[in-house]
């Protein structure tokens, strides 16, 4: 290899580190617009959100909640489901609270 081709070589790679300090810098000053694209895991998604999160149609969903495999929250009118329901539920693991420990709790609310 000649000098002028180790030369061109040298160069050549220091453009290329030169275009991904500026990429980089680029991104770094536009991060103020990344969260937006971020995905909050602790806002709950409504039925079709879960749903697509599940890869499943809302109406199964909704066969899921009236046969008690899910149960969703419900503050007003939309059913809400947490990302750490609708995974425990893809694992197989149980989703209701044993009814047992309700009733033990409600009685000492009681007293």
């Amino acid at each position: 290899m000649s000098t002028t081709s180790i030369v061109e070589f040298l160069q050549m790679v220091d453009n290329r580190f030169s275009n991904m300090e500026s990429m980089i810098s680029k991104l770094l000053e536009s991060k103020n617009s990344i969260p937006s694209l971020i995905i909050d895991e602790k806002k709950p998604l409504r039925l079709k959100a879960a749903a697509d999160y599940l890869g499943i149609a809302s109406s199964t969903l909704y066969g899921l909640v009236s046969k008690g495999k899910l149960i969703p929250l419900k503050p007003g009118k939309h059913l809400l489901f947490t990302r750490e329901m609708l995974d425990k539920y893809y694992r197989g693991e149980s989703m209701n609270p044993d009814p047992s420990s309700y009733v033990l709790h409600r009685k000492k609310a009681k007293k």
